[in-house]
């Protein structure tokens, strides 16, 4: 459904966006209208605009491991994080110890990027063309942009993963982390540590204790040494693996993913409204697909799609192969 208006003064064109079905009034205006299915008409903050203006810029060409790159749609930041071994959970001495943190285990992972930060409201504006966030801060001077989004499902999270992926044609792979990716970054990359980094807890996260009962912007804390922000509090984050309790008796030692008919998701960091001890890098929360709280988000991971290069090179090869001889 298209909306239709007016606008006095010369100059002034609308510009029209299929694909996201809505007219929006020139940049330079503070705020602009758009229709939604309805017909009714709600305003739009400036910095929502971005989302139209950076959805016609290609997607990144020279991704390569080891080094770290931008999405140029949401703007998000993916750090490289070298794989390596570790010992994922908690020993039942561990303070803060959940039944659910054992056995303790060997774990190899592959190298990998990971989103700097919490997905911010800005970035999903910028790629669903709304902002599902209950907690909103423009009342108290702030601009929501910079804070996490919140209020989405892990269903919510598959479709924002899907229309990135579109845009990446298959040689890059956004995901959420799997739960050994996410323990593994947290940690420093496996170390023996109970949050990220080495700072005090108030040094690395927003908390109960520090967050004034809300969520505050990413990457106002101290970040861990791989260059990561908020792994602890601020919002819960979803991860890839469904929830199992036994998870880790049975769990593969290398790239693992625990997938199965549960109903239910792994979620990791702790939020802004938890104690201290559910920030610890082992801790594990769980929440149904469905549900949507306002403290909990989400943080990317990609990874090359090495399946799309391998079918390419072996297309080359073909075409190459069937190629007829030059007459000289």
């Amino acid at each position: 459904m298209f909306c239709h208006g007016s606008i006095s003064g010369s100059g002034r064109r609308w510009w029209h966006i299929r694909s996201a079905s809505l007219w929006v009034v020139p940049f330079s205006l503070l705020v602009s209208l758009v229709c939604s299915g309805s017909g009714e008409a709600f305003p739009i903050r400036e910095w929502d605009k971005l989302g139209v203006e950076n959805s016609l810029q290609p997607p990144p060409v020279d991704v390569q491991p080891g080094k770290s790159w931008q999405e140029p749609l949401s703007g998000m930041a993916f750090l490289w994080i070298p794989g390596g071994c570790f010992k994922m959970g908690s020993p039942p001495n561990a303070e803060g110890h959940d039944a659910d943190e054992e056995p303790v285990h060997p774990v190899c992972l592959s190298g990998f990027w990971l989103g700097e930060r919490e997905v911010t409201q800005q970035q999903w504006q910028r790629v669903m063309q709304h902002n599902p966030s209950a907690l909103h801060h423009e009342m108290s001077g702030q601009k929501d942009e910079s804070y996490p989004v919140e209020n989405i499902s892990r269903l919510d999270v598959e479709a924002f993963v899907s229309k990135l992926n579109m845009r990446h044609k298959g040689r890059i792979i956004l995901n959420l982390p799997t739960e050994a990716q996410w323990e593994y970054a947290c940690r420093n990359g496996g170390e023996k540590i109970p949050y990220p980094g080495y700072g005090q807890v108030d040094q690395m996260g927003w908390y109960q204790a520090n967050s004034s009962g809300t969520t505050q912007s990413t990457g106002t804390r101290m970040a861990n040494r791989l260059g990561l922000f908020d792994m602890s509090g601020n919002v819960w984050e979803w991860v890839r693996d469904t929830y199992d309790k036994a998870a880790y008796s049975h769990q593969s030692g290398t790239d693992p993913l625990h997938s199965s008919e549960s109903p239910f998701s792994v979620i990791r960091g702790g939020g802004w409204q938890d104690t201290a001890e559910t920030l610890r890098c082992a801790n594990r929360g769980f929440e149904r697909f469905t549900n949507k709280r306002p403290d909990l988000g989400l943080r990317l991971a990609a990874s090359m799609d090495t399946g799309a290069e391998d079918a390419e090179e072996a297309a080359s090869k073909s075409n190459r192969s069937s190629r007829s001889p030059m007459p000289f």
